[in-house]
């Protein structure tokens, strides 16, 4: 097999992987704590990364703490989506997750003065529009379940947020 044959299949991997995260992860936390399921997610990517990365000898090119402490924007997110996921929908969250970009780029207009068009400020403000929709519909609509709790909205968005200042 050659090596460009193996990358399209590493690749596919992690997308049907990465994919099922939010299925997973939605019943994982509807038949155990959220905190719980976190943790025995992160104990057996800890067993199952570990080996790569002994093999790799990746603590020794390991030189910014920063970039450590950066990192945990990405652990923030995974916490607050297990926490937040028990009280939405998957579709609001996916819906939630798609203003990543949006938050990416007036964060890096915000500390960057990355120059931004009319155009993207229009689309950032019209992502947020429906966002913010999306987050209160739960308030507006009482016993509409479908679009799942305020609470958990809210706490997606967090989600969302850390994992766009992480990106």
């Amino acid at each position: 097999m050659s090596s460009q044959t193996k990358t399209l299949f590493l690749i596919l991997f992690v997308s049907l992987i990465s994919a099922s995260t939010g299925v997973a992860v939605k019943l994982g936390v509807g038949q155990i704590a959220p905190l719980s399921f976190v943790s025995a997610r992160a104990i057996t990517s800890l067993i199952l990364v570990t080996p790569l990365i002994i093999k790799a000898k990746f603590w020794r090119k390991f030189t910014q703490p920063k970039l450590f402490l950066f990192s945990l924007f990405a652990t923030a997110n995974i916490i607050l989506f297990a926490l937040g996921i028990g009280h939405t929908t998957l579709a609001v969250a996916a819906i939630l997750y798609t203003l990543t970009p949006l938050i990416t780029a007036a964060t890096s207009n915000l500390v960057y003065h990355e120059k931004l068009h009319s155009r993207q400020i229009l689309g950032i403000t019209l992502g947020l529009i429906g966002a913010l929709i999306i987050i209160i519909a739960p308030a507006i609509a009482k016993n509409d379940l479908s679009t799942g709790t305020l609470n958990g909205n809210l706490t997606v968005l967090a989600a969302v947020i850390s994992f766009s200042l992480y990106t």
